[in-house]
């Protein structure tokens, strides 16, 4: 078979008269380092500074001179290459050197170097979706107004405007929740401000009935509160309780979330022969801390943004096109995957996360 290349999807093989006369050889990049000399010390310092880029050439030839455009239109891009000696694998390239299409035109033949980054990775690889643990309460679209307070709730969010012109009790309902023997974990974001406001999931009002946990969760302000209970019999839950001070100026939402507990720990194979940095998407709400192989990096301030997605390759947090790096604390070095089995654990409201990007090659 003729060799051939791959540029950002399309294939050198549909210019008609284009040949790829020869591959670069697949070789492995230089590390940087920082060489340091000390007076009186035998030898000298090596500093490991990261893997650096470098230079791919080949030579292109043409049959025929009337495809000289296209071929200058082909080369004319950056972004992504595969090499046929390479099937599976992509780099990311940008042509910084001249190209010489004069002599492609008077002799058919021609040089072309590319400047490639120094990892690539593999075409095949599908993208990791794991769910967090399952919401189990299941809400039901609800008005309604008592001193002065407006409740409702949509797509699962409960939202409280108005003052209060008394101490004044919601109870919301849900559809008849019941729970079957099991440790149970009930997380409430609250978003505006909800200070000394109680919630929690009930089964009738509490003077006649029981709380999920021992009391209600004094809720905070754009923070997440949380709680555990382990029933050993069947107990039955049919309303969200949110209790409001009188006087108090109501602005806030809720996202609820009851699950059963879990690890919060998720693997994932590096298939590569050297770290990677992934691009993961996080579904939740409120406060979620993000870390790797037992070491927390990243906390995110996700509130109710839905998702966001963390690029530690680019240093940057985005959600729909926008720049959310406010949201993100942590540093982007540390989360790193090394080659084989890697353990993400998180911590907080989420409801699923995908990874792309997490194995590399040298």
């Amino acid at each position: 078979m003729f060799p051939y290349i791959i540029l950002n999807g399309v294939s050198s093989k549909t210019i008609n008269g284009l040949l790829i006369q020869n591959l670069p050889p697949i070789s492995k990049p230089q590390m940087r380092t920082s060489i340091e000399e000390i007076d009186g010390r035998d030898g000298d310092i090596i500093t490991d500074l990261g893997y650096a880029a470098y230079d791919k050439t080949f030579d292109i030839g043409i049959t025929d001179k009337s495809v000289v455009n296209q071929v200058i239109g082909f080369l004319n891009s950056e972004g992504a290459v595969t090499f046929s000696n390479e099937p599976s694998m992509v780099y990311q390239y940008k042509i910084v050197k001249q190209i010489d299409f004069e002599r492609l035109i008077r002799f058919k033949t021609a040089s072309v170097t590319m400047h490639v980054q120094p990892f690539k990775k593999c075409l095949t690889e599908k993208k990791l979706t794991f769910n967090g643990a399952d919401q189990i309460i299941t809400f039901i679209d609800y008005y309604g107004s008592k001193n002065g307070v407006v409740s409702t709730c949509s797509d699962g969010v409960l939202t409280f405007e108005g003052t209060a012109t008394q101490n004044t009790t919601f109870f919301i309902p849900i559809e008849a929740l019941k729970l079957n023997a099991g440790n149970y974990r009930l997380d409430v974001y609250s978003s505006g401000m909800t200070i000394s406001c109680e919630c929690s999931l009930v089964n009738d009002s509490l003077a006649f009935g029981y709380c999920f946990g021992e009391n209600p969760l004094n809720l905070l302000v754009n923070a997440t509160v949380s709680t555990t209970a382990n029933y050993s019999t069947f107990k039955p839950f049919n309303y969200i309780y949110v209790n409001i001070p009188g006087d108090f100026e109501a602005d806030f939402s809720l996202y609820i979330k009851l699950s059963l507990v879990n690890e919060n720990e998720i693997s994932i194979i590096n298939k590569g022969n050297v770290y990677s940095l992934p691009k993961m998407t996080v579904y939740g709400a409120g406060d979620i801390s993000l870390g790797v192989n037992g070491k927390d990096v990243f906390y995110i301030n996700l509130g109710l943004e839905n998702n966001i997605t963390i690029d530690t390759t680019n240093l940057e947090a985005v959600k729909d096109g926008v720049l959310k790096n406010r949201l993100v604390t942590g540093n982007y070095d540390d989360f790193k995957l090394e080659p084989g089995v890697n353990t993400i654990n998180y911590d907080g409201i989420v409801e699923k996360i995908i990874v792309n990007d997490y194995s590399r090659w040298l």
